[in-house]
């Protein structure tokens, strides 16, 4: 009996241990990866969109990382999966902050969009094409930008 409490103390200490590191982690990354940056300016409290989209494959500034993408008439809501969330608050990116984009393919696969964020430059963002595709209406509706003709074909 005594032999099988101590392995739950270990199982819980080292599971303890390990949440512990992982959102360590994640805070560190979100000062590399741009993220802290980003919501400085563009930090939000809104729910997501009725668009959304889960575990998508992105890229912000270069780093690996599996987003949450929502697109509204306001912009592009971006908000990390579990542990990431703990640390990096939604983002709600306001169509008139994108400055550049171009589209980048990985193969049939990964089609992408480098989207660059702010003007002076802020981050650069990797985002699946087929999770802004509801993006093509709402950009119907604005005036041009300089990104809304990789949506209309």
């Amino acid at each position: 009996m005594q032999r099988n409490q101590i392995i739950k103390v270990e199982i819980l200490t080292h599971s303890i241990l390990g949440f512990i590191a992982i959102n360590i982690i994640s805070v560190i990354l979100a000062f590399f990866d741009g993220w802290a940056e980003l919501a400085q300016h563009y930090k939000t409290k809104q729910p997501h969109p009725e668009i959304f989209s889960l575990w998508e494959l992105c890229s912000i500034g270069g780093l690996l990382c599996r987003l949450n993408i929502g697109v509204c008439e306001q912009g592009i809501y971006l908000s990390g999966i579990l542990p990431m969330r703990l640390s990096h608050p939604p983002l709600l990116i306001p169509w008139d902050a994108i400055t550049k984009v171009h589209a980048k393919d990985f193969a049939d696969m990964f089609e992408q969009y480098v989207i660059y964020i702010g003007n002076p430059h802020i981050a650069t963002l990797s985002l699946p094409k087929k999770a802004l595709k509801a993006a093509e209406t709402i950009l119907e509706t604005k005036n041009p930008s300089s990104w809304r003709r990789f949506f209309i074909k």
